[in-house]
Order: C-alpha cells, then structure tokens, then sequence
C-alpha cells in the first residue's frame, strides 16, 4: 500500500538533503563523476519513492534508471523555482505514470 499524504510530505521533506548548487552545476555540464555522486545520493531516495507508488521490486532498477535518464536529460533546464526535491520527486511520479499507461 502506498503511503499517506502525511507520509508523502517526510518522504519528500527527507529527500536528497546533500545534494547542493554546486552540485548540480556540475551534473549540468555532463561531468561524469558529478553525475555518479547525485546517483549515489539519489539512487535510494528515488527507489523508496518509486517502491511507494506501487512498483514491484523486479522493476525497480528499470524504473530508477528511467528516472536518471530523464534527470540528467531535464537537469539543464531545470531553473530552481522549486526545490530540487520537488522536482527530482515529480520526475519520479511521472515515469511510474507513464511506465503504467505504456502497461
């Protein structure tokens, strides 16, 4: 079962608390090592998101890699209006979305 409202807002509010401007500057100007450090921070985060919207475990790895692939696609145009949990959250949503009306 998926977590509550109230539980989505910890998840969120846990989220990816490393990850600095620094950072993501780096991520943007494709520096692989850069890009390894954010999956590293990322990569649990994004499953236990991904795992409390219903995805069973056997594809788990697939779906965290989908999301990876569209972040660091997205990243340079990501402006900061937002928290880069909010919209490393989002990304998450929309790919178990878009994985389940390809279903």
């Amino acid at each position: 079962m998926p977590p509550g409202p109230h539980e989505w807002g910890r998840i969120k509010g846990e989220l990816l608390r490393e990850v600095d401007s620094e950072l993501l500057d780096r991520c943007r100007r494709a520096e692989r090592v850069a890009q390894g450090r954010l999956f590293q921070l990322a990569a649990q985060d994004a499953a236990r998101i991904i795992r409390g919207l219903g995805v069973r475990d056997a594809d788990l790895d697939d779906v965290v890699q989908d999301v990876f692939v569209i972040v660091f696609r997205q990243l340079p145009g990501f402006e900061g209006r937002a928290a880069f949990s909010t919209w490393f959250f989002q990304i998450c949503v929309n790919v178990v979305r878009g994985r389940r009306r390809k279903a």
